[in-house]
């Protein structure tokens, strides 16, 4: 039997979401509470456990990344009772500070956190204030005290819908096989007087490719760049062609969805 698992977190707290050598990451942060969380359930039953179950995500976040509905897909260990109620609260009992459980179900064999995923949603926070400083959004936003042209970047978005190769979007360490990826929403919105809101959902991403998009929207903001080049900027194929990589810290993951049921 498998579990789903849909999870919240703080990226400021984590390195990632992969686990790593000497660093606090989600995957090993989960790792630890599902194995406690494991063995009380078998010494409960009598049993040992032999193995413990593999972790799978829809995608692996970069550090400093927030979460707000990230799915993790792994076996349950058939000779163990499940009960989602009780294993959400036992997680988030063991769970240290930044990370919370949100959902716990069976999955239906074939499910897979990262190969059955259909389509993500992404949002980029953009705080505009020049007074006050970040305050409470502290490690939750990109916090720019210039002017932006908005308007001119809200048209900029609309150029990366649909269908593109996306090599001047990525990372210089990405090792995708294809570079072609196709965007159904690429949008920005001042959602208050202080901070904008990037939204994207696509059926795929290359790594970075969301916070360069937004860095290279901030240029079109300041006038590096106008919106009528960003067509030319996605056909050069040239990293250098487009902006900075935007700070991780205002990049959350929203919702992911699936082509088949959890169950």
């Amino acid at each position: 039997m498998k579990v789903r698992l849909i999870l919240e977190y703080d990226g400021s707290f984590f390195s990632g979401w992969q686990s790593q050598a000497n660093a606090h990451t989600v995957q090993s942060e989960l790792g630890r509470s599902l194995e406690v969380y494991l063995h009380s359930l078998a010494k409960r039953e009598g049993i040992a456990l032999e193995t413990l179950p593999k972790l799978t995500a829809s995608g692996r976040t970069d550090a400093g990344v927030h979460a707000l509905g990230q799915v993790v897909s792994f076996e349950w260990p058939a000779e163990l009772p499940f009960d989602r109620s009780r294993c959400c609260a036992a997680l988030n009992g063991i769970s240290s500070r930044g990370l919370g459980v949100l959902a716990a179900e069976e999955c239906s064999d074939t499910f897979d956190a990262r190969f059955s995923a259909h389509t993500k949603r992404y949002f980029y926070r953009i705080l505009l204030r020049s007074h006050g400083g970040q305050g409470l959004y502290h490690g939750r936003v990109w916090h720019l005290d210039r002017r932006l042209d908005v308007a001119a970047m809200a048209a900029a978005a609309k150029h990366f819908r649909g269908t593109h190769d996306f090599s001047a979007f990525r990372a210089a360490d990405c090792t995708a096989k294809t570079t072609v990826r196709t965007l159904e929403q690429s949008q920005l919105a001042r959602v208050d007087r202080n901070e904008l809101r990037y939204f994207v959902q696509g059926t795929g991403f290359l790594k970075q490719m969301v916070r360069i998009i937004v860095g290279t929207l901030v240029e079109v903001g300041l006038g590096r760049l106008s919106a009528a080049e960003i067509p030319g900027v996605i056909a050069s194929l040239e990293r250098s062609s487009a902006g900075e990589t935007a700070p991780a810290c205002g990049l959350y993951l929203e919702w992911v969805r699936y082509t088949e049921p959890a169950a």
